[in-house]
């Protein structure tokens, strides 16, 4: 699955079905833990092809070398993707799973490697929460999945938008009319 490129009125991110590109001459998988089982069929799909894998686990640990990939700490994904996309040239296609903010930062940090958009794969978000920025104050807010939610930074009610920014890989959030202002105790409708 390929994304497609975003369209200008920043909306919602397209997530198509994603192969295994025969082209290439490495395979690289980055992704959290959690995601593991959605890259099964690839992994299995490139059995004869060179492939490296990193995945991210929520853990507070050392890095762990093992036969089939690289896991790492969460809180050291920058530093690691960064030297394991070093390794390897732009020959290379990168496969990228997890939740939708994850597959954003690391899309983003691949692309800083030097690596192109067509050589790049997103597989469909683990989840339906959401990364929300406030439109008011900036502030970034990780796994939203309410329409209606309370800004952390200027504690403005806010609705969340279709709206989608690539560079910060997240929804917008605007601030709810006065009128309207107060959302539910209870939120029962989910983002998606």
């Amino acid at each position: 699955m390929q994304i497609q490129t975003i369209q200008k009125s920043h909306s919602r991110p397209t997530y198509n079905t994603v192969r295994l590109d025969r082209q290439a001459k490495c395979h690289l998988f980055i992704s959290e833990e959690a995601s593991l089982e959605l890259l099964e069929p690839l992994l299995r799909a490139c059995e004869k092809h060179t492939k490296h894998s990193l995945v991210v686990a929520d853990l507070d640990i050392s890095a762990i070398t093992t036969d089939t990939y690289q896991l790492i700490p969460r809180a050291k994904t920058s530093h690691y993707v960064t030297r394991f996309l070093a390794k390897y040239n732009n020959h290379s296609t990168v496969y990228i799973a997890g939740t939708e903010s994850f597959i954003w930062d690391i899309q983003k940090l691949v692309t800083q490697a030097g690596y192109s958009q067509q050589n790049i794969r997103l597989l469909p978000p683990i989840s339906n929460t959401r990364r929300v920025i406030c439109t008011h104050c900036f502030t970034i807010m990780d796994n939203i999945n309410h329409e209606l939610i309370h800004c952390s930074g200027c504690q403005r009610s806010l609705e969340v938008q279709d709206q989608f920014s690539e560079l910060h890989g997240a929804y917008a959030g605007v601030q709810v009319k006065k009128k309207d202002s107060k959302p539910p105790a209870v939120i029962e409708k989910d983002l998606f």
